[in-house]
């Protein structure tokens, strides 16, 4: 397919032209639906990493990605949408545990484990994106077919090209998250009730030793609430720095990719489509006119990890 000469071949260049284009009109459903709540005020810079990476990339006047790309073009785009997904599910399940917590003074111990699940899944989709990101930064001619299970294995290649230590901050944030995803299934049976949880200390510490909780929950409230945190501080703790690492890790993806290759050639940018201006500018909470997911099917010689939306709990309002 020949590139249209109003589309220039730079990095620099297409991003340039794609500032102007917002999810609010041109995403799908769940990305206009949850544009002005999660998008625009929690991870406003995912938006400018889908200017860069994701639009340019697909079907002319469509939400769908070209499929006819680099296996690493298409892992960054399955990716940074996949990132998306969890990250509003467990959005909702901390508006969901707010919600508890004021009428019941108890967050809910599925609910605490959910949350904790989803959000280390969109950690964990960062560690797949960065693998293919280094590709797309310093081998973007490699085109070996692979699974993308094996994308993390090349997530620390890209530290030297951003160079801020933010990948090693997400791990850590993820393995945080993970202490209580794996180890506190069952935290509304911790005795002492009053909707809490050991501290991180105390699960590494105690985690074997359950009598251990059962003495310490009979040694009076301020032992036991010296000891344990409260789930919905931890869930909020947790959100504050899920959102600050994510739009800092888009924010210096960006800003090193405009900086370090911006003059240098768009990957693939014989395949470059950018919608016409009219239809492309909306406000936050714009009604756009493309009603289908971006991935409805699997990209071919990919191996798409699909984010299940779980049922309502019962008297859930979510």
């Amino acid at each position: 397919m020949k590139m249209p000469s109003s589309i220039p071949s730079t990095i620099a260049g297409v991003y340039q032209q794609s500032q102007w284009c917002s999810l609010s009109a041109l995403g799908d459903n769940y990305e206009r639906t949850y544009y002005g709540q999660v998008i625009h005020q929690e991870l406003p810079a995912y938006e400018r990493f889908w200017q860069l990476f994701v639009l340019p990339f697909r079907v002319p006047d469509d939400v769908w990605v070209n499929i006819d790309l680099a296996p690493h073009h298409e892992a960054v785009c399955i990716h940074s949408y996949s990132i998306l997904r969890a990250s509003i599910r467990a959005f909702d399940l901390r508006a969901e545990a707010g919600r508890n917590k004021e009428l019941r003074d108890d967050v809910g111990s599925e609910v605490f484990d959910d949350f904790c699940i989803w959000l280390s899944i969109a950690y964990d989709r960062f560690k797949q994106l960065c693998g293919a990101l280094y590709f797309y930064v310093a081998r973007p001619t490699d085109e070996l077919r692979r699974s993308l299970k094996a994308w993390d294995k090349h997530a620390q290649d890209l530290d030297p090209f951003l160079g801020s230590g933010i990948r090693g901050r997400l791990d850590a944030a993820q393995d945080d998250v993970d202490i209580y995803r794996h180890f506190i299934v069952h935290a509304g049976k911790f005795p002492g009730g009053l909707d809490r949880v050991p501290t991180p200390e105390g699960v590494r510490n105690h985690l074997l030793y359950w009598s251990e909780w059962a003495k310490l929950s009979k040694k009076g409230p301020e032992k036991w609430t010296a000891n344990t945190l409260d789930r919905m501080d931890i869930i909020n703790q947790f959100w504050k720095v899920y959102v600050g690492l994510a739009n800092e890790f888009w924010e210096t993806t960006v800003n090193r990719m405009l900086e370090v290759l911006g003059d240098g050639p768009y990957p693939d940018h014989e395949k470059v489509h950018l919608p016409a201006q009219a239809s492309s500018v909306g406000g936050p909470h714009t009604s756009g006119v493309l009603p289908v997911p971006l991935f409805p099917q699997v990209p071919s010689g990919t191996t798409y990890p699909p984010e299940l939306e779980r049922k309502p709990r019962e008297g859930s309002n979510s």
